[in-house]
């Protein structure tokens, strides 16, 4: 998406810190876009959700990969230049 990404991460364990972890992606991330753009990347903050045993982790996989169909940004899934996905 041009204005917003979905992650989808596990935790490997019970003092796995999402707010750590948020922290260094957003500033690993950041300081390669800004070396390679001279710009911003990352507003301050963010949203998330955490998801409970209940939960149908392929059902949220599913829906952020096909954000960019359901946003008009392409036909199908898989053919948003900057979609990608990795599973463990």
């Amino acid at each position: 998406m041009p204005d917003h990404v979905h992650v989808l991460v596990s935790a490997l364990g019970a003092d796995s810190g999402l707010t750590r972890w948020v922290a260094r992606w957003k500033q690993t991330t950041g300081y390669a876009f800004a070396r390679a753009a001279g710009l911003t990347l990352w507003q301050c903050g963010y949203f998330e959700r955490t998801l409970r045993r209940e939960d149908d982790t392929d059902v949220i996989a599913a829906y952020i990969v096909g954000n960019p169909v359901r946003a008009g940004l392409a036909t199908r899934v898989g053919e948003y230049p900057y979609a990608w996905a990795r599973g463990e």
